[in-house]
């Protein structure tokens, strides 16, 4: 009896090793299932933002960059989240516009994402089938017992849709578009356009002329300048546009910036509103740097120049001014040359 003491023991302490061994190794198993994230590089040409599939978290990734997204989930080697990069917009500084839903593949615990224009829903699966049937791959996550999402070809490029309606000039004057979606529309008081547009759901800014005379003496001389600022909802028929819609622009209070030309033309500023001190700045010299009295919030500059052929352009800026220092840019959008459209002039 006490020769088979010490083998009791010995067996009790072997045991309580291996109990204390396999715990140990769930518990390592446990922390590395529950703190195992995936990372995200983002190989684009723009700062992304990436949202989880119900839109409810995300988290910015700077471009160059690799970050790790906690809400990302893998399965099946892919995961899936939606992606929305930030651009600039002529009027409104740098906006975020969605590129849709993505599913990407997950290499060692990294998802790339390297190109805004891909197709959106589009599922890479190493060894997986192409075509029809790999666009509509159903991504099960572990513990669910339905698809969270259907991944299916033609996947509309952004959130939000697009709605198609007339517009109705409810104004007491004629009013002229200047920027899209309604460039070139002239509509007098009470007037409805006779074609249809389509724009985005959402807010919309749009810059508008119109004229403090009446139509049979106006010349251009009292042209007054203002921002269309909207909500356009799904399904509506009509926009009805009213006076209190349009917020005047170039008006209050007056700021000095520096001005700088970073195109290679020369322009002619038509409207009056621009100055710096007592002088109009009438004139806008290719290459230059000049100072110019802006007005803090929105501005619209009308500017004429020479095309390719010689002829004369008109181009209608809309942007906003803050009283933070710093540099007011005229520049392209894309290209260098001594050929600028309209639609590539932009001020930032």
């Amino acid at each position: 009896m006490i020769c088979s003491c010490p083998v009791v023991k010995e067996r009790g302490s072997l045991e309580m090793k291996k109990t204390r061994l396999i715990l140990l190794a769930i518990l390592v198993m446990v922390s590395t299932v529950g703190f195992t994230q995936i990372t995200l590089k983002n190989a684009s040409q723009n700062n992304i933002r990436v949202y989880s599939t119900d839109g409810m978290q995300s988290v910015n990734v700077p471009m160059g960059t690799t970050v790790s997204v906690p809400f990302l989930k893998e399965a099946n080697g892919v995961t899936v989240c939606r992606i929305s990069h930030s651009a600039y917009k002529p009027g409104s500084s740098f906006i975020w516009t969605s590129d849709g839903e993505f599913t990407l593949t997950v290499k060692n615990g990294q998802a790339v994402f390297s190109n805004t224009k891909q197709k959106p829903g589009q599922a890479i699966v190493p060894g997986a089938e192409t075509g029809k049937r790999a666009r509509n791959l159903k991504v099960i996550f572990p513990g669910q017992s339905e698809p969270e999402k259907i991944v299916k070809g033609d996947v509309p490029k952004d959130w939000f849709t697009t709605t198609t309606f007339t517009v109705q000039n409810l104004c007491t004057i004629t009013i002229i578009g200047y920027s899209d979606p309604f460039l070139g529309m002239c509509l007098k008081a009470k007037q409805v356009t006779s074609k249809r547009i389509t724009a985005p759901t959402g807010n919309l800014q749009a810059a508008f002329g119109y004229d403090l005379d009446a139509d049979s003496i106006a010349t251009g001389k009292n042209r007054k300048w203002a921002v269309l600022d909207k909500a356009i909802p799904e399904g509506m028929d009509t926009l009805k546009i009213y006076n209190e819609n349009l917020v005047l622009a170039n008006t209050g209070i007056k700021v000095t910036k520096i001005f700088k030309n970073r195109t290679s033309l020369g322009y002619l500023i038509v409207n009056d509103e621009f100055s710096y001190g007592k002088k109009k700045v009438k004139t806008i010299s290719p290459g230059s740097t000049q100072k110019v009295d802006f007005y803090l919030g929105w501005n619209v500059m009308a500017v004429q120049y020479k095309d390719e052929n010689g002829y004369p352009k008109q181009a209608v800026l809309l942007f906003l001014v803050t009283d933070k220092a710093g540099v007011v840019n005229l520049t392209q959008k894309s290209g260098k040359g001594d050929s600028i459209s309209e639609s590539k002039l932009e001020i930032k």
